[in-house]
């Protein structure tokens, strides 16, 4: 630090420390002509993974603003992890760092971003196990649903659906459920779409996860709203209600 090699910021009390430019620059060809390069960065992919996958679940809880923050501060790092795992066609593991950051790229309007790594990853899945392909539909399906792209995302319910059914995997079968039900009353297919919705809410409260419970009731009620049944829509937002403020969400 004192000679300018590295640069010390201090942010919300933590220090963070980074390389300028032409320092970095040198420094990378210097660890490529070691044949380190690709040591190291298999070993930040694997940090941001780890990262990622944390931040999942701390998006969803009363600790949502940091992390926010946080993840705003390493989206860089984040998009390089991502890009050497596509360059090394490790679908594996993009899909659990795409999956992992939907609701982030969802919040901070990265959802452009997020389809073109689903593009990517999705063509090369389908030799893959089914639990990996099965996390790249459900990542284009809520792209899907975030960008209005619904008709492109309910393309991918049935084999989702099937995907998680075979596996037994309860809380994906919720999500794909729930995507389902959503994507489904983007293209106005309603009737259709609300028992899709009530099936998902069920099997997110099953595995515990009352936030995605409350998420979906609220876009639920809308459809309710729209048709004039104020009733039924409003019972729909209060349990929603009860569970966030069980879960601890201000939103």
């Amino acid at each position: 630090v004192d000679h300018s090699l590295v640069v010390s910021e201090t942010n919300d009390a933590a220090v963070r420390y980074r390389l300028l430019v032409p320092i970095r620059q040198f420094a990378r060809e210097q660890l490529k002509a070691s044949g380190g390069l690709a040591d190291v960065q298999a070993q930040h992919a694997a940090y941001y993974l780890t990262l990622a996958a944390e931040a999942e679940l701390k998006l969803q809880s009363a600790d949502q603003v940091t992390w926010l923050a946080l993840l705003e501060r390493e989206l860089p790092n984040l998009r390089a992890a991502m890009a050497w795992l596509l360059e090394q066609q490790d679908v594996d593991r993009a899909t659990q760092l795409g999956w992992a950051l939907w609701l982030f790229l969802w919040i901070r309007g990265l959802l452009s971003e997020g389809r073109r790594w689903v593009e990517q990853i999705l063509p090369q899945t389908e030799q893959q196990p089914l639990a990996v392909r099965g996390r790249a539909l459900l990542m284009a399906m809520v792209i899907g649903f975030g960008q209005g792209a619904y008709a492109w995302a309910v393309s991918f319910i049935d084999e989702a659906l099937a995907i998680f059914h075979e596996l037994g995997d309860a809380r994906n079968l919720a999500h794909a459920t729930s995507l389902a039900g959503l994507n489904t009353a983007g293209i106005q297919q309603f009737e259709a779409a609300e028992p899709l919705m009530e099936l998902g809410v069920e099997r997110y409260l099953s595995v515990d996860s009352n936030w995605n419970a409350a998420m979906l009731l609220t876009y639920w009620a809308a459809i309710p709203r729209n048709r004039g049944d104020f009733a039924h829509a409003k019972q729909l937002i209060e349990r929603a209600l009860h569970l966030a403020r069980q879960h601890g969400d201000r939103a």
